[in-house]
């Protein structure tokens, strides 16, 4: 069974394990959390006075449970523009989505030449010990999971993966 096959079966189990990840998993500084709470959390689905670190830290974690699947993997997503597909070099990078939707995101006023680029999605399956728990925390408190975004520890390959022209 190619990935591209495997990917559909695995849609369909996703959020099945719900043992693979807990609060205690998430090393994150209360005076990160407290800048967070003052610049940031106004507007986050999750505010609230009565909300503490740990509050926030179940909400991510319970949200990223719905996107593992089987043996604690995680199936992310990732567009890429290039010319040429032979272009996209590994490993992929770190910026990745739960959410294929969501992976489309590209800054192209950030581009040179947009025209003769081709867009290109991976979608790969993970370990979740590859997720950098911190980075990813600290984006879902900035943007309460706007674009779905989670990080990839740098240099980690996913354990399989296939590469779709979009």
């Amino acid at each position: 069974m190619n990935l591209q096959e495997q990917v559909s079966r695995m849609q369909s189990m996703m959020g099945i394990i719900s043992e693979s990840l807990d609060v205690t998993d998430i090393d994150y500084d209360d005076v990160l959390f407290d800048y967070h709470k003052k610049q940031n959390l106004q507007y986050h689905s999750k505010n609230g006075n009565d909300k503490n670190l740990d509050d926030f830290k179940k909400h991510f974690i319970d949200e990223i449970k719905k996107y593992i699947v089987e043996d604690n993997k995680i199936l992310l997503y990732r567009v890429i523009a290039v010319n040429d597909e032979s272009q996209i070099r590994k490993p992929f990078g770190i910026y990745w989505s739960f959410k294929k939707e969501d992976s489309q995101v590209i800054n192209w006023e950030e581009i040179d030449d947009p025209e003769n680029l081709n867009v290109y999605r991976i979608t790969a399956l993970f370990d979740i010990k590859d997720i950098d728990l911190k980075s990813s925390f600290d984006l879902y408190l900035m943007n309460d999971f706007m674009e779905s975004e989670i990080r990839i520890k740098k240099g980690v390959m996913p354990q399989d993966y296939f590469i779709e022209k979009i």
